[in-house]
């Protein structure tokens, strides 16, 4: 698949350091799945030389398909199930077939098995400089977060980044949760970070934005242009801020909601995403030409926001009604004539699929 980063590093092997390790019964060093069969559903073309492609199978299964494919992804995504034990339906009105998942609760064997096994292949499979960002609440996020320093390494964590939206109900025996938390794990030295792509003007609000004159609780001037800055003096040195300069957000997003009941951006898929979230995680952490990856995509948010700011994708899922979302969703959007290809995995029909308590012991060595 051209357009996509090339290189491997090993996952890290367990026991390399004093980390806390996460346990569970029936867990297995690395993935022990059998290779799928893949069948092609669409060709797809893409003039343009942007690599876009959706697949139709396990998480697991499609990134060991585009792996083998040739190169990586720069920038993966991942929006898996929030492990909260409830069943996800989509509107009747708008889903294609009734689009929903089971969403395992955080403590089930299986589905620490499925993090862990993602996450494995992801640290073997991604690009030296890849960026990975997984997205979950807080029920699961703890979990996420043992098994991401163990594949990546705790040094590559980045970044805990907390989307707050004010946006539903609230609670009457805690206090309401009203954020997700994104997750960013990179192993570069220097990862491929463009702040500069979501910066905003200081003097604005990141939420309604209006103007505001006390954003911070620095000294007001104007300079010798007319020019509204801030300064302050410090170890003998004056810095100068313009009021109307540009600056990158924290790791706290607030300025972004949640999908209102009617939006027009529904599709009806449940848990799906607003675009200006993913927009802003593709722009930040990827460059225009580069493949972004999702392979839990649900609706094709992701994919979505990656065609709009011009780069590539390859996204996946499970659920065939969210992969038929997805492909309505991105031939709306792509240029005339660049449909994305399109395949399904299976498992060998020989070897069913099988429980993570099920896989044989791993080789010696391997994590």
């Amino acid at each position: 698949m051209g357009g996509m980063a090339a290189g491997r590093i090993s996952p890290r092997r367990s026991g390399d350091d004093q980390a806390p390790r996460l346990v569970w019964p029936g867990r297995r060093r690395g993935s022990r799945r059998p290779e799928p069969v893949a069948t092609s559903l669409a060709a797809g073309v893409s003039p343009d030389g942007r690599t876009r492609g959706l697949i139709h199978g396990d998480a697991r299964d499609a990134i060991r398909f585009v792996a083998a494919a040739g190169g990586f992804p720069a920038l993966v995504y991942l929006d898996p199930p929030f492990g909260t034990g409830t069943t996800r339906w989509a509107s009747a009105f708008h889903a294609r077939g009734g689009a929903s998942f089971a969403d395992p609760r955080a403590t089930d064997g299986d589905y620490l098995s499925l993090l862990h096994e993602t996450f494995w292949l992801l640290a073997r499979e991604m690009p030296p400089a890849g960026n990975l960002i997984v997205h979950l609440d807080s029920t699961a996020a703890p979990a996420a977060r043992l098994l991401l320093d163990e594949t990546f390494g705790p040094a590559a964590f980045r970044n805990e980044i907390v989307w707050h939206y004010a946006s539903g109900g609230r609670a009457r025996r805690t206090l309401s949760r009203k954020h997700d938390l994104l997750l960013w794990y990179s192993r570069a030295r220097r990862p491929r970070f463009f702040p500069e792509a979501v910066a905003r003007p200081r003097h604005r609000c990141p939420v309604c934005g209006g103007e505001r004159r006390a954003w911070n609780h620095l000294r007001r001037a104007v300079d010798d242009t007319g020019r509204a800055v801030r300064t302050v003096r410090s170890a003998g040195r004056l810095y100068v801020y313009p009021d109307d300069g540009l600056a990158s957000p924290g790791d706290v997003w607030s300025d972004i909601s949640t999908l209102q009941q009617k939006d027009p951006e529904r599709t009806g898929y449940a848990t799906q995403k607003p675009e200006r979230l993913l927009a802003r995680v593709v722009a930040a952490f990827s460059a225009p030409g580069d493949t972004v990856g999702d392979f839990f995509c649900g609706s094709g948010t992701t994919l979505a926001a990656a065609e709009r700011l011009g780069r590539g994708f390859v996204g996946g899922d499970l659920n065939p009604a969210a992969v038929e979302i997805a492909a309505a969703r991105l031939a709306a959007l792509a240029p005339q004539g660049a449909a994305p290809a399109r395949w399904r995995l299976d498992q060998p029909a020989e070897l069913p699929r099988r429980r993570a308590a099920d896989l044989p012991p791993a080789r010696r060595g391997q994590s």
